[in-house]
């Protein structure tokens, strides 16, 4: 039972499928059935309700989602915090003789800071 290149037809080509499929119209019965169920589909999907622990978990992570940014903001203000304002190690003061100031300097001054305070109470 051996095929002869005769039997064989010859090669479809793409413009002639695509003429076949123009030409195929479904029958009214196949659309009023497909219709039947698509609205069949719709309804069965509109109708379905969601498992209880869905809205619990939806509104969970919203909650939870919410909490994760604050937690994070905060804790970059507080790695930025403990960064930039460390106290920082100064040397051990170094012990200076004072010397008394002149006279003269010390008249200057107490001028100056009287001279301020009646401006002070001015102000």
């Amino acid at each position: 039972m051996s095929k002869s290149p005769k039997q064989h037809p010859s090669k479809i080509k793409l413009e002639d499928l695509f003429r076949l499929k123009r030409s195929e119209r479904p029958s009214d019965q196949f659309w009023d059935e497909f219709d039947r169920k698509l609205h069949q589909r719709i309804l069965q999907a509109q109708a379905k309700k969601d498992p209880w622990y869905l809205p619990v978990m939806r509104r969970f992570s919203s909650f939870a989602l919410r909490g994760a940014a604050i937690v994070a903001v905060l804790a970059v203000l507080a790695a930025f915090t403990i960064i930039c304002f460390q106290p920082q190690k100064l040397p051990p003061p170094v012990n200076v003789p004072q010397e008394p100031l002149p006279e003269a300097t010390s008249a200057v001054l107490k001028k100056l800071f009287q001279s301020f305070y009646r401006l002070r109470w001015l102000v």
